[in-house]
């Protein structure tokens, strides 16, 4: 189950098999959530970042928020933005 609803596009849809992939900010929101540093976690956020054209720890964390009310994010994770947006 979801945690907030959220569009899904239909990869496939097979008889015994639906795939979806998810939003970009939704994808986002699961990788600000559990990045690790010095991983690929890095480089897809990255990535989904320069994607959604998104300007700011702010708007980041607001996407998070967006789909995980009740998660917060790392005190690392926070630090990583913090460096991703100043080092911009």
């Amino acid at each position: 189950m979801f945690v907030v609803p959220h569009k899904r596009e239909v990869l496939f849809d097979l008889p015994n098999l639906i795939v979806t992939v998810p939003e970009p900010d939704y994808l986002l929101a699961m990788k600000i959530l559990a990045l690790r540093p010095e991983t690929e976690d890095e480089n897809d956020a990255k990535f989904l970042i320069k994607h959604l054209n998104l300007k700011s720890q702010a708007e980041v964390l607001e996407i998070v928020a967006e789909y995980y009310p009740h998660k917060q994010v790392k005190p690392q994770t926070e630090a990583w933005l913090d460096g991703f947006f100043f080092n911009k």
